[in-house]
């Protein structure tokens, strides 16, 4: 094979059905194994408070959405742009959280589980550029979507109900920091992106 069409050849495949339902039933059970992850913490939270809580989760479930209407031809710059943050987000944070507190979790986890963990959540951050290729950018979608995120953190390291960790971790903690910094590098790479057009760097 040439390998001046290597790129081109890459985003054929990734964007063949047959990958991207792949991509999409892999999504679907990750966010099944989220929801049953959380759920002692659901149980120890209020109702009230249950949307905040399951953030990978709820993250894979919006990819899984985002390329579905994508395959469909109805995209979503709302559910486009909550899926690449969440994806991006949550994957790079949860990495980090799990290197970080590396023997705390490895006290209480099995080592299959922990590595699965940690190589399950970086395929949520690189396939956060995959929706990211797709969608298409305008500011009210952007903006509704960024929102959402800071109010998240918020709430997580003032009431507890990020996810359960081997330590506490409030607003000075590491793990708060890199939880806010990514909210605003994630904004940061949508608008350098769609701005600049530079998606096509991507595959």
């Amino acid at each position: 094979m040439d390998p001046g069409n290597l790129p081109g050849k890459i985003r054929e495949t990734l964007y063949s059905e047959k990958v991207l339902k792949s991509i999409v039933v892999i999504n679907l059970l990750g966010t099944a194994f989220g929801f049953y992850y959380y759920r002692f913490q659901f149980m120890e939270t209020s109702p009230l408070l249950w949307i905040f809580v399951p953030d990978s989760p709820l993250a894979t479930l919006a990819a899984a959405a985002s390329i579905i209407f994508y395959m469909k031809n109805r995209q979503n710059s709302y559910l486009d742009f909550l899926a690449f943050l969440g994806n991006l987000k949550y994957g790079v944070w949860t990495v980090f959280v799990l290197l970080y507190m590396q023997q705390g979790f490895l006290s209480y986890q099995p080592l299959p589980l922990y590595i699965f963990l940690v190589f399950s959540h970086a395929f949520m951050a690189l396939q956060a550029f995959l929706v990211l290729d797709y969608s298409d950018f305008s500011w009210k979608p952007f903006l509704a979507a960024f929102s959402w995120f800071p109010v998240n953190d918020l709430l997580d390291y003032s009431l507890g109900i990020h996810s359960t960790l081997p330590s506490s971790a409030g607003f000075s903690s590491p793990v708060a920091w890199v939880a806010f910094s990514m909210t605003l590098t994630g904004a940061l790479i949508v608008y350098l992106v769609k701005k600049f057009d530079l998606e096509s760097k991507f595959f």
